[in-house]
């Protein structure tokens, strides 16, 4: 896009992949309901995606006269080229189905989307994968020769469901200098907070729920963790943009800390944390765990960290107990990715009521 070479599949190609013409274009406000019930399906795996639509409570389409983008794949015609459920023709009829599609106020239903951000990150949503990808890199290079309209971005990074990254890769003839593999996991909301496990550190603790104020206290705990977990050979730490991210999600999202709170008992866990802060033990932060992305009906969590000399003491299963005990009093499930080959992840979250669904990746591009 902008003299960014694609690997455009040719006519005979997208023929033989099930598609009749393009079945990809670009959102537009009228699209949000369609959109809206192809996310919910799939709340788990696309919350990132959700979040950076959603705003109070609604869903909010970018323009696509704007530098950031959401393309949709519809049924053509009101059915998928004769794949699929909805392209039953013989058990349903076409005229069926267009029926039934009008009347539920769409064309079509979507059953795919990917989101490109203005940065150059893509959250990409293609559940069958290949197939559903067919037509996408010949709608994007269009997208980038219309005047007057926002290109699509360059990737840079594209992060959803692993089958899906492939394919939006193999779609667009992308090669990632580097990847990410982790495992997706997903648990239910509680059904009150008072069943929320109850969890016993090995070392005094106080925690609290993090508000604004408290992004200096917090800051080294963040910068730490980006420098182990997020930075790859294509990213290097930036100390800026740390600061405003958790600057940006501190007033966003619901972030708990977890400080050193004196006092003899070794098993003591202070839960005062809505209460006033000046009320809460002196002590340093030592860990925080944290909501990075809040979809429709539960929340992906991120950016758990415990400071190495007080890791295996129980410090990331009482955050992680506390913050979704908080959820919970909101009636919201909860997701997460880890990595794989991170037993010690895997086990607490397995032991906290998570369950694996997918395999998610991030992959990183150099520019184009």
């Amino acid at each position: 896009m902008n003299g960014w070479r694609m690997r455009v599949p040719s006519k005979k190609s997208a023929a033989t992949s099930g598609t009749t013409g393009c079945p990809w274009r670009r959102a537009t406000k009228a699209d949000a309901g369609a959109v809206e019930a192809f996310l919910r399906s799939r709340e788990s795996r696309a919350a990132g995606l959700i979040a950076r639509l959603l705003s109070e409570g609604r869903l909010r389409i970018p323009s696509p006269l704007g530098p950031s983008g959401l393309w949709i794949r519809e049924e053509v015609g009101g059915f998928d080229a004769g794949h699929g459920a909805e392209g039953r023709a013989g058990a349903e009829g076409r005229v069926g189905v267009e029926a039934r599609a009008s009347a539920e106020g769409r064309a079509g239903a979507i059953q795919a989307a990917v989101l490109g951000l203005s940065g150059g990150l893509w959250f990409v949503q293609l559940p069958e994968g290949g197939r559903n990808a067919a037509g996408l890199a010949l709608a994007l290079e269009e997208a980038s020769r219309k005047p007057g309209f926002g290109a699509p971005p360059k990737p840079l990074s594209v992060i959803g469901p692993a089958s899906s990254v492939a394919a939006f890769e193999g779609a667009l003839g992308l090669s990632a200098a580097h990847r990410v593999d982790y495992i997706l996991m997903e648990r239910g909301a509680w059904g009150s907070p008072s069943a929320a496990p109850l969890s016993e550190a090995k070392v005094p603790l106080s925690l609290w729920k993090a508000s604004p104020a408290d992004l200096d206290e917090l800051l080294p705990l963040q910068e730490a963790y980006e420098k182990e977990e997020v930075i790859t050979p294509l990213r290097g730490f930036d100390a800026e943009s740390c600061r405003s991210f958790l600057a940006r999600n501190l007033a966003a999202e619901l972030i708990v800390g977890a400080r050193l709170a004196p006092g003899a008992g070794a098993s003591r866990v202070d839960r005062g944390g809505d209460g006033p802060r000046g009320a809460l033990p002196a002590g340093r932060a030592i860990g925080k765990a944290a909501t990075n992305a809040r979809a429709f009906t539960l929340d992906q969590i991120g950016g758990v960290f415990v400071e190495p000399g007080f890791r295996g003491r129980g410090v990331a299963r009482a955050m992680m107990a506390f913050l979704l005990g908080s959820t919970a009093k909101e009636g919201r499930g909860a997701s997460l990715f880890v990595k794989k080959g991170n037993t010690p992840a895997l086990v607490l979250y397995e032991r906290l009521g998570f369950a694996p669904i997918d395999d998610f990746r991030a992959s990183y591009h150099l520019p184009r």
